[in-house]
């Protein structure tokens, strides 16, 4: 076994030689490429159960992850967060990404995504999302072959792709940039990129140019020691506008702002 000496908090590329890392003042192993290779390959047997299958799909996707960021400082928010820094960091192909996103959501279901799939349709999409992690694996780990026989269980034709339903209350994005009318950004669940309008072009949101938003702090509800808490509603619509008051849609009293 090989070890590596690094010094605190450097950031570097998992080479496919790497056995251990103790540069943040613990061990920790760093598998090879070649090793989560054999257990891709070892999900694919005919006496592995299709749950099972995925059981490795998630213990191999989640350690070529977790190592590949491991020497990076930055506070992520979920695991969506991790993969998307993979991609960008490693210089993935779109078309990999794709590929790796969409089997990212079938391997990590959300426990209250409206797009959970049935064992069914987990076995028939098995093919995709094993070349998908695959390719992961040979990306952030030093870009190491896929084997021969490994390629052998990948799919003969391309993973279609689908429209996602997004939620109606909720849209879960990660923020490329900004400008004072639109928001670019890529939604989580779908891997979707979205061009998001919040400006004055956005006719809907802004009756027609005309109006902007506010958020209102709930006020004079509930017990007394309560009140004026930090709380924030909903955004309203901004109808009426003076040097200390608001009119909002929606809210009959004016509301006085300083």
């Amino acid at each position: 076994m090989a070890y590596m000496k690094l010094n605190p908090y450097t950031k570097r590329r998992i080479d496919s030689s790497d056995c251990l890392n103790d540069s943040i003042g613990k061990s920790i192993i760093v598998d090879s490429a070649s090793s989560l290779y054999l257990m891709l390959e070892a999900s694919c047997a005919e006496k592995v159960a299709g749950r099972e299958k995925y059981d490795i799909l998630r213990q191999v996707f989640r350690r070529a992850v977790e190592q590949a960021v491991m020497d990076c400082q930055i506070a992520f928010v979920g695991f969506f967060s991790k993969v998307d820094y993979c991609i960008k960091e490693y210089e993935i192909p779109h078309s990999a990404a794709n590929l790796i996103q969409s089997a990212r959501k079938d391997i990590f279901p959300r426990s209250n995504s409206s797009q959970e799939l049935s064992d069914k349709e987990l076995t028939t999409l098995f093919p995709h999302n094993l070349k998908a992690t695959a390719l992961f694996v040979y990306y952030v780990c030093g870009k190491e072959g896929i084997p021969k026989q490994l390629k052998a269980f990948f799919p003969a034709a391309d993973r279609k792709s689908t429209w996602g339903k997004f939620s109606e209350n909720v849209l879960r994005v990660v923020v490329e940039r900004w400008d004072d009318n639109y928001i670019w950004a890529t939604e989580e669940e779908n891997n979707t990129t979205l061009k998001i309008c919040y400006g004055k072009d956005n006719n809907i949101l802004t009756a027609d140019g005309k109006e902007d938003w506010a958020y209102l702090k709930t006020w004079k509800v509930q017990s007394p020691e309560r009140q004026l808490g930090p709380k924030r509603m909903r955004p309203y619509l901004v109808t009426v506008t003076t040097h200390s008051a608001l009119k909002l849609k929606g809210v009959t009293p004016q509301i006085h702002h300083t």
